[in-house]
C-alpha cells in the first residue's frame, strides 16, 4: 500500500441506493430520480468528501409488508468512502 501512497483511514463504504419506483411500484419520473442522486451527492461530499454515482441497475427486493410481493427496480447507485468517525459525526441522533 505505501507505494501506492494508499490511506486505509477512509476504508468504511457507505451504498445508497436510489429507487426508480416506490414499494408499491409506481415510478419515480427520471427527472426526480436525478434529483435525489444530485442532492445525495451534494450532502456526501459536503460531509463526507466525496461521493460517486453508478448507472441504473436492476433489481428486486422482497417486500414483507405486502406479504412477500417482489419489487422490481432500477436504481441508481451512490458508493462513498469513508470512516466510521465521519459516519458518527454526521449522524442524527
Amino acid at each position: 500500500m505505501a507505494d501506492l501512497k494508499a490511506d486505509k483511514n477512509q476504508s468504511t463504504l457507505l451504498v445508497l441506493f436510489i429507487p426508480s419506483a416506490n414499494r408499491f411500484g409506481k415510478s419515480l419520473s427520471k427527472k426526480e430520480q436525478d434529483r435525489w442522486v444530485r442532492r445525495a451527492l451534494q450532502v456526501l461530499g459536503e460531509m463526507m468528501g466525496g461521493a460517486t454515482a453508478f448507472p441504473r441497475g436492476l433489481g428486486v427486493w422482497r417486500d414483507n409488508a405486502q406479504k412477500g410481493k417482489l419489487v422490481w427496480d432500477k436504481p441508481l447507485l451512490i458508493q462513498c468512502y469513508t470512516n466510521e468517525a465521519t459516519l458518527e459525526q454526521h449522524a442524527i441522533a
